[in-house]
């Protein structure tokens, strides 16, 4: 005997099921449910098809410009530095430049962080730490120049030669002196 409340639900659901997908075999459901599927798909196809003119293979193409293998390590030498100095008390951010044997490092202190003497001489003992070949170093806290050295060394990793940059890097080395 069936309680009233599971016939009810068995009334409801299937009166909610149209009458033709009673008299069809399940088969037959799912066939139908395969071409709904199928045209789906086909509609949906051409949607995903890449745009020839942006994929024109015969068309212009981009240079891609290295950095020679003296800039490479030289950058490379840079970005240690900045890593390490990144990760003393009181840097927030540091960028440097290398040229020759000399180091331009700049850093962005922490929030109410103060530039100390002592903090000077842990950034200049890091570096030619991690450098040996580095002679003399210039540090410098100024927002400014930071960001000059920053997009000195964009234009480094794009593929600019150092010689574009020569001017811009004495500037700021006796801008700091």
């Amino acid at each position: 005997m069936k309680t009233p409340f599971l016939f009810l639900l068995s009334f409801e659901i299937s009166h909610k099921i149209p009458n033709k997908w009673k008299t069809i075999g399940w088969r037959d459901f799912m066939r139908e449910l395969i071409c709904i599927f199928l045209v789906i798909f086909l509609l949906l196809q051409p949607a995903c098809v890449s745009d020839p003119i942006k994929n024109n293979k015969n068309g212009p193409k981009e240079e891609l410009i290295e950095v020679t293998g003296q800039d490479r390590e030289i950058l490379t030498r840079s970005e240690d530095i900045s890593d390490l100095i990144v990760d003393l008390y009181g840097v927030d951010d540091a960028t440097t430049i290398i040229l020759n044997h000399e180091a331009i490092i700049a850093i962005v202190l922490a929030r109410d962080g103060v530039y100390t003497e002592e903090m000077k001489q842990i950034i200049v003992e890091t570096a030619k730490g991690q450098d040996k070949g580095i002679k003399n170093i210039y540090i410098s806290h100024d927002k400014k120049i930071f960001d000059q050295i920053e997009d000195i060394i964009t234009g480094l990793i794009q593929g600019e030669p150092y010689a574009n940059y020569l001017s811009d890097i004495n500037r700021i080395m006796e801008a700091i002196k």
